[in-house]
Formats: structure tokens, C-alpha cells, sequence
């Protein structure tokens, strides 16, 4: 198993550092569903056993969930919209994918 992999309290710090960015920048909020697949990806290269992987799969999720979901739950409640961002579309379509 990698180095990076070893410690749970390495993946939970991750959760909560793309969890902040996202925070700050919405246009990583896309960025967590393909880092939560790359790590899945390498716990199957690794075979690592269903039990072991799912704990790893979940420490990373957990500050995710709260941090994210709970912006989720803030804009419902504040705004009566149940995204993340309204600027994510515009923004990737404006200013990174327009040149």
C-alpha cells in the first residue's frame, strides 16, 4: 500500500483541504469526484480488501460531506437552490473553456 495511503489522517486532511478549496474557489468542486475515484482506482490496483478500502473511501468523505453538504444544506435554507454554486457553469464556460 502507498505511503499516502497508510494513514487514514492523511486522506481525512486531504477531505478537508479540497473540501476549503472548494470552499474558496467552486471550480474544484469537480475535482472531488475524480480524486475520490483516483483513490478508489488505486485501492483496486492495490487489492486492498472491500472492508479496509471502504474505511479509506470514508475518512476521506467524512469532512467532505460536512463541509460541502452543509454548504449544500446553507444555500437551501438561505436561497431556496439546492446547488453548490450558481457561478461554477458560468465561470468554467467564460473564463476556462471560452480561452
Amino acid at each position: 500500500m502507498s505511503l499516502f495511503l497508510k494513514k487514514k489522517t492523511n486522506l481525512f486532511a486531504y477531505g478537508a483541504a479540497i473540501s476549503v478549496a472548494t470552499l474558496i474557489r467552486p471550480d474544484t468542486y469537480y475535482f472531488i469526484f475524480l480524486s475520490v475515484g483516483f483513490i478508489a482506482a488505486l485501492l483496486i490496483a492495490e487489492k486492498t480488501p472491500w472492508r479496509r478500502a471502504s474505511i479509506i473511501i470514508l475518512s476521506m468523505l467524512v469532512p467532505i460531506m460536512l463541509l460541502i453538504g452543509g454548504w449544500h444544506i446553507r444555500n437551501y435554507a438561505a436561497a431556496g437552490i439546492t446547488e453548490f454554486s450558481t457561478i461554477i457553469p458560468k465561470n468554467l464556460y467564460f473564463f476556462r473553456a471560452g480561452g
